[in-house]
C-alpha cells in the first residue's frame, strides 16, 4: 500500500517552521532528522515541505525524476534580478539548450588551457605575502579566484576595481539572505531603503562585468577565454547566443565561479591548521611531487593525497551546505505522494555528516577516501556539487583551481589560526564565514 503522507514537525502557527529554520538551519535540519529519520514534511508558512535523508529518493529528485521538479522559487526568485536567465537559475528546454551551448567551455581539455594562468596569479598573490603577517585568508582568496575568473572569462584581471566588485559581492550576498526570510515578494517591491541598495549593488555589479565584456570584445587577443568561447558557440540553427544572454551566463559564472571556490579554500586552511598530522602529510607529498621546482600541469595528477584533502573539506564544511526542489505536479517519490508546489529540501551539510555513511564523521580524515570506501558509498550521500543534470558545470575546474592554489601556498608558507574560538559560518545562498578566517602565515 503506498503511504500519502510522512512524519509532520509541528511548527507555529501561520509561520510554520519559518523561525526554525532561518535563525539556525544547519540545527534545524538535524533536529529534524534525529526526531523524524529520513523524511519529514513542515510548513514554511504557506508552503508545504519536506526534507529528504535517504540517498535513494535524493537520487529520484535529482536524477530519475528531474523533469517533475524545479529549482525552488522561494530562494531562487530573489536572485533573478542578478543572474537573469543564467544556467543557475533557467528551467526547462532554455536550460538544457544553454547548458548544452556552455558544456565544451568546461570541459577537462578546455579546463586545462586555463592551468598556467592559474598557477601564475596564485605566484602572484602568494609572493606578496610577508612572513609573520597577519592576514584574512578569506578575503584574499576571495580576491584571488576572481582575479583567476576574471582571467578566465575575460583575459584580464579585476585590478582595481576588485575590491569594489567583490564588497558589493559581500554587501549583495547578505541582502539576499534578508530578503529570503520576508514573508510575502511583494516587500521588494517597496520604497525601502534596503530594496534601494539591494538595486544599487546589482547595478555595480553589472556595470563592472559588463565592463569587462566590453574590453574583451575589443581585445584582439589570441588567448581563449571563456567569453570567445560562449561568442563563437552556435545554437542548432546556427545563430549565435544573444547580448542578454551573454551577461546572465556571464554574471552567472563570474559570480558563482569564484566565491564557491575561495570559501573550500578558507575553510581547508582553518582544518589544516587544527590537525598538524594531516598538514605534515600534505606537506610532505608537496615537496616529494614538486622536488624543489615550480608547479607545472603535469604534476598535479600526482598530488593525490592533497586532492583528498580538499575533498574532505568540502565534506564537512560543503559550500552549496543544502539544495532546495519545488514539484512542479503531483509525483511520487518513494513512497511518498508529493503534491505540486511542495519544496522538497537536501542537506548535503548533515547527509555529509551522518555515521550512518562515515566512520568518526566530525573528524577531518582524508585518508577515508581510498578506492574502496568511495566505490561503497551510496550516490548523493556526498554531493558537494550537487547531482544529476545540474551537477555544478564547473566542478572539474573548481577543483582543479583549490588544488593549484593550496599547493602555491604550503610550498611557501604554513598558515596558523589566529583565534581562540572556531569560526562562524553563515549559512545562506553558501555556507560562508561570517568574520573572515584571521590567520598568521610563517614561511616555510
Amino acid at each position: 500500500m503506498v503511504k500519502t503522507s510522512a512524519p509532520r514537525h509541528k511548527g507555529l502557527p501561520i509561520l510554520g517552521s519559518l523561525l526554525e529554520l532561518y535563525s539556525d538551519p544547519q540545527n534545524f535540519f538535524q533536529q529534524l532528522h534525529k526526531d523524524y529519520g529520513d523524511v519529514v514534511r513542515f510548513n514554511m508558512v504557506n508552503f508545504d515541505s519536506i526534507a529528504i535523508f535517504d540517498p535513494k529518493l535524493i537520487g529520484e529528485v535529482l536524477v530519475s525524476k528531474h523533469h517533475d521538479y524545479s529549482k525552488n522559487r522561494i530562494f531562487w526568485d530573489n536572485v533573478k534580478e542578478v543572474f537573469g536567465n543564467g544556467l543557475l537559475t533557467n528551467e526547462g528546454e532554455s536550460w538544457k539548450t544553454q547548458r548544452k551551448l556552455a558544456s565544451p567551455s568546461f570541459r577537462p581539455k578546455s579546463v586545462a588551457t586555463y592551468i598556467d594562468s592559474m598557477i601564475s596569479l596564485s605566484d602572484l598573490e602568494v609572493s606578496s605575502w610577508i612572513n609573520g603577517s597577519r592576514i584574512d585568508i578569506h578575503d584574499k582568496m576571495m580576491g584571488l579566484t576572481a582575479n583567476i575568473i576574471a582571467k578566465i572569462i575575460f583575459n584580464t584581471t579585476t585590478g582595481d576595481k576588485g575590491q569594489t566588485l567583490l564588497e558589493a559581492l559581500k554587501e549583495l550576498e547578505h541582502l539576499i539572505l534578508s530578503r529570503i526570510k520576508r514573508p510575502h515578494p511583494f516587500i521588494h517591491k517597496l520604497p525601502l531603503p534596503s530594496n534601494k541598495r539591494y538595486q544599487n549593488l546589482i547595478d555595480v555589479i553589472e556595470s563592472e562585468v559588463m565592463g569587462f565584456i566590453d574590453e574583451s570584445k575589443e581585445s584582439d587577443s589570441e588567448y581563449p577565454t571563456l567569453l570567445s568561447n560562449l561568442m563563437r558557440a552556435k545554437y542548432e540553427d546556427g545563430s549565435s547566443m544573444s547580448n542578454k544572454q551573454l551577461r546572465d551566463e556571464i554574471m552567472t559564472i563570474f559570480l558563482a565561479g569564484h566565491d564557491t571556490t575561495a570559501i573550500t579554500l578558507s575553510s581547508t586552511f582553518y582544518l589544516l591548521s587544527q590537525h598538524n598530522e594531516v598538514e605534515r602529510k600534505m606537506l610532505r607529498e608537496i615537496d616529494y611531487v614538486l622536488n624543489g621546482e615550480a608547479l607545472t600541469a603535469d604534476k598535479l595528477d600526482k598530488l593525490t593525497y592533497t586532492k583528498k584533502v580538499i575533498k574532505e573539506s568540502m565534506r564537512l564544511m560543503p559550500v552549496v551546505w543544502a539544495i532546495g526542489r519545488e514539484a512542479e505536479r503531483d509525483t511520487q517519490l518513494g513512497p511518498y505522494k508529493i503534491h505540486k508546489g511542495t519544496t522538497v529540501y537536501i542537506c548535503q551539510y548533515l547527509m555529509q555528516r551522518l555515521d550512518k555513511y562515515f566512520e568518526s564523521p566530525k573528524k577531518f580524515d582524508p585518508e577515508r577516501w581510498t578506492d574502496e570506501f568511495t566505490a561503497n558509498l551510496p550516490k548523493y550521500v556526498y554531493s558537494p556539487f550537487g547531482g544529476g543534470p545540474r551537477v555544478c558545470i564547473g566542478e572539474h575546474l573548481s577543483m582543479l583551481e583549490a588544488i593549484i592554489i593550496l599547493v602555491t601556498v604550503y610550498r611557501k608558507f604554513k598558515l596558523v589560526y589566529e583565534e581562540k574560538a572556531p569560526p562562524e559560518y553563515f549559512a545562506g545562498a553558501v555556507l560562508t564565514p561570517k568574520r573572515g578566517m584571521p590567520m598568521a602565515v610563517f614561511r616555510r
